[in-house]
């Protein structure tokens, strides 16, 4: 009974097995065929901008509420979405800069938030961590051509890990 509300609850281990053979091979595409791999992720986010941008306009046939939100998001997704889609080599280059900049914005800010959490009791460990971040989110500003160049092999890497991960999750899980 147990075993069967972990199984459920969990989902089945064969999931985490395809989640990380898939992964691993997403890896392997990164590191073979990087410029490749990422602007065909970059086209894919544009199909995913450009659908659901048309799914927002659509659902205010069926749903009216928060109408404003939804006519902007819609513009907003149709308008991201054609952009990627009619100028697909500048967005490959674009979109992994532009989450390189918001990486190193995101780095500084949570340093900043680290290091008042450590004047106000949270203790040395929370200042080292919070100067860090900041060092290492200027660090990233600082050479964001050198950053969007790495950035493929660090996804590359990220998704290998994670499939290792996945993959022995999906084995040891019983």
């Amino acid at each position: 009974m147990i075993e069967e509300n972990l199984q459920t609850r969990g989902g089945p281990k064969w999931l985490l097995l395809v989640q990380g053979i898939l992964l691993i091979l997403l890896s392997i595409l990164v590191f073979t065929a990087p410029g490749a791999t990422i602007q065909f992720l970059v086209i894919l986010l544009g199909v995913y901008w450009l659908v659901s941008g048309v799914m927002h306009l659509f659902w205010l046939i069926f749903d009216r509420t928060a109408w404003g939100v939804k006519v902007i998001l819609g513009l907003l997704g149709i308008a991201a979405g054609l952009l990627i889609l009619q100028h697909p080599l500048v967005s490959a280059v674009l979109v992994p800069a532009s989450v390189v900049v918001v990486m190193g914005w995101i780095g500084i800010i949570i340093g900043i938030v680290s290091l008042v959490l450590a004047f106000t009791g949270g203790g040395w460990g929370a200042a080292a961590l919070g100067v860090l971040s900041i060092i290492f989110g200027v660090l990233i500003l600082t050479n964001v051509i050198f950053m969007t160049a790495a950035f493929p092999f660090i996804l590359g890497g990220i998704a290998f890990l994670a499939g290792i991960i996945s993959l022995v999750g999906g084995l040891v899980k019983s």
